[in-house]
């Protein structure tokens, strides 16, 4: 289980900050410059072999245990400055733990040398080497799984547990065979030294898990310098355990190879790898990292326990044509059972896990439809308010009729299409008679009821295509297209006597009316307005309760 990351550290001063730096801090860049040049002269020491044998693996001997001494040191160094922070910090245990991995094996390898080039006799195994480099793996393991990783739910640690499982499974089958197995049945008579010869190859199996586990599942939460540091390191101690495996069995290992610059490297790295990981969060500790509860596993993360399955399978099929050593035969077919009961119980959980969320899916799917709905409804309820809203903005609150921001709206639009097509509009304006005198006498109220009355009545004698409209106080307008000045004359006249033949409540009630034509050509709507509207106060003039068109003002003024 990965640990998590609980306890923030305290910041930096400025004096700690040219200590605790980042990745690109020109300390930082002399170290690895350091790993990088100190391996590279060592590679190429034991590659051209300028002296004798004998010198050429002293000097790679004293360079194998010197370079993780130098790494280690290096950690030490880092916790010593800054150990005002105590063991409490995660980046100072990920440093102390990669440090001490590097300084055990520095450790045991100064008695490795110290047989090979002081006492000149091949060292005893096991030794007190051995328990110093066996010592550098649970401190390597408890510096890497001390890092901080994305937050996951149970069925993601589940899953990643199993996918483990699987890969080790699969990995021990395989170490079993070719390296495990043999070591332990060449491991010497007493039960410890086969225990020690087993403890190598397992550890290493056990390492690249981790180096799995860490690529697959700490994204985000560790930098990529770091990532590509503890890779590399890992990748280059498990290959020269591999080799020096190999080699052992065969009784052909001899020190001054290349082999032994992928101790040293890889264990710098991992030390150097500790330091950058506390500078990390050293410089980041105020920054909250955010997580996620779930993660998706990427495509090739998912597939990679179950790559493994047709390479077991082809190495039981291999061992049962061989049928060499039984007892190998035997380790093979319980790793590949192992194997294949792991894969029925993480397909089994595949399957319960993928009905949990068919079931979370579905649940969400209803929740997304009943939203869709009420979200429908509400748009739906919105579209009509918005039609009310705008019909009340173009509607006279007191008589239900259109309003004069509607009558100048539809006359302008009328106005467009007679000119276009040619067709004649007419426009009637009127107004109550004596309104103002009624209102005086029987009260506002009364004076309300007869506006409404006059629209009632004027709109249920207008045709479909006609529109009345309350223009302001007691006048009326309304508007007649594809009417003509006789037309539109007769229709004023209609309506005038409708109204003046109705029954009222306190006294009659007449209206004058003012009528104006256009016929084809351009259309002003504001000309056509105030003709119509002349035409009324002349009517007014005339002794109210009559019609009159625009077009026979002059003549009635000259008579």
């Amino acid at each position: 289980m990965i640990h998590q990351l609980n306890s923030p550290i305290d910041a930096p001063s400025s004096d700690e900050r040219s200590t605790v730096s980042s990745a690109g801090n020109p300390s930082a860049l002399r170290r690895l410059w350091f790993i990088l040049v100190f391996n590279a002269l060592f590679f190429a020491w034991t590659i051209v072999h300028p002296a004798r044998h004998t010198i050429v693996a002293t000097v790679a001997n004293i360079a194998d245990f010197a370079g993780p001494l130098i790494a280690g040191t290096w950690c030490a160094y880092d916790w010593y400055r800054n150990r005002h922070q105590g063991l409490l910090s995660s980046g100072l245990r990920v440093t102390l733990a990669l440090g001490l991995g590097s300084l055990f094996y520095g450790i045991g390898d100064t008695i490795w040398a110290y047989y090979e080039c002081i006492a000149h006799r091949q060292c005893p195994f096991p030794s007190w080497c051995d328990v110093f480099y066996l010592a550098a793996y649970p401190v390597l393991f408890a510096g890497v799984l001390l890092m901080p990783s994305q937050k996951t739910s149970t069925a993601a640690r589940v899953r990643v547990l199993f996918d483990s499982l699987m890969i080790m499974a699969a990995l021990v089958t395989f170490s079993w065979y070719f390296f495990l197995g043999p070591t332990i049945l060449a491991g010497g008579d007493s039960t410890l030294a086969k225990i020690l010869s087993a403890a190598y190859p397992g550890a290493d199996i056990v390492l690249l898990c981790c180096l799995l586990l860490l690529t697959g599942h700490n994204a985000g939460r560790v930098s990529r310098s770091v990532i590509v540091c503890l890779s590399v390191g890992l990748i280059s101690i498990i290959t020269s355990d591999t080799i020096f495996g190999i080699q052992s069995l065969k009784n052909t290992y001899e020190s001054g190879h290349w082999i032994d610059v992928g101790w040293a490297f890889g264990y710098m790295l991992m030390a150097y790898a500790g330091t950058q990981f506390f500078r990390q969060e050293a410089v980041n500790h105020n920054l909250e990292i955010a997580t996620s509860d779930e993660r998706n596993p990427i495509l090739w993360r998912s597939l990679l326990p179950y790559a493994f399955v047709p390479a077991v399978a082809v190495l039981l099929w291999f061992t049962d044509r061989a049928a060499d050593n039984k007892v190998l035969e035997n380790g093979v077919q319980v790793g590949a059972s192992v194997l294949l009961a792991l894969i029925l119980i993480r397909q089994v959980f595949a399957l319960v896990e993928n009905s949990h969320l068919y079931g979370y899916l579905t649940d969400a799917y209803k929740e997304l439809q009943a939203a869709r709905t009420t979200l429908e409804l509400h748009n739906e309820a919105l579209i009509e308010a918005n039609i009310r809203l705008e019909n009340l903005s173009l509607t006279d609150g007191l008589t239900g009729v259109r309003n004069h921001r509607a009558f100048q709206d539809e006359l302008h639009q009328r106005c467009v299409v007679a000119g276009n097509r040619g067709t004649a509009l007419s426009v009637v304006m009127l107004d109550v008679d004596s309104f103002k005198q009624y209102n005086d006498t029987f009260g506002h109220p009364a004076g309300d009821s007869v506006l409404k009355r006059v629209a009632e009545l004027l709109s249920s004698a207008l045709r479909a295509n006609e529109l009345i409209a309350r223009y302001g106080g007691e006048e009326f307008a309304l508007l007649l297209p594809n009417t003509s000045r006789e037309d539109a004359t007769s229709t004023a006249e209609r309506l005038r006597a409708m109204l003046s033949a109705s029954t009222w409540q306190h006294r009659p009630i007449t209206a004058s009316f003012g009528v104006a034509t256009s016929v084809g050509g351009h259309v002003d709507p504001s000309l056509l307005v105030s003709e119509a509207d002349q035409a009324m106060y002349i009517s007014k003039s005339r002794g109210r309760n009559c019609v009159t068109h625009f077009e026979k003002i002059n003549g009635l003024k000259t008579a």
